[in-house]
């Protein structure tokens, strides 16, 4: 079963700073090993502007509900905290007709899932 992209996105800016640690976890992503995994994360590595990308599925539907635009940083500075930033964020706002998903709860959705990611807080 192939995953699908966000149905009905939306995109603001963002500035989360994150360290190397917890960059390179994060870009592990997550793969499900069972019904209870409500979440299914996948990564993109950098392009050629730095920006990687992680994308959040929820795991028994595979529809992505949110991505993450992560820029780099510089590879010969890995002790700095701030080394990558979540630069924007997309969710899915719903179906018409449904409860839109609001900003607020889509960012706290995915420092959530990204604390989940790195097993501490970001």
């Amino acid at each position: 079963m192939g995953v699908t992209p966000i149905a009905h996105p939306v995109t603001t800016p963002w500035d989360i700073p994150i360290s190397y640690t917890d960059y390179n976890e994060i870009m592990k992503g997550f793969e499900p090993e069972s019904m209870e995994d409500k979440w299914l994360c996948r990564t993109d590595k950098p392009n050629a502007q730095g920006n990687a990308f992680l994308h959040l599925y929820r795991s028994w539907t595979q529809e992505e509900q949110l991505c993450l635009t992560i820029k780099t940083g510089d590879i010969s500075d890995t002790k700095a905290n701030d080394w990558a930033k979540i630069t924007t964020i997309s969710w899915d706002t719903g179906e018409e007709g449904t409860e839109p998903t609001v900003e607020e709860e889509a960012k706290q959705m995915a420092l959530n899932l990204c604390k989940y990611l790195v097993g501490r807080a970001i």
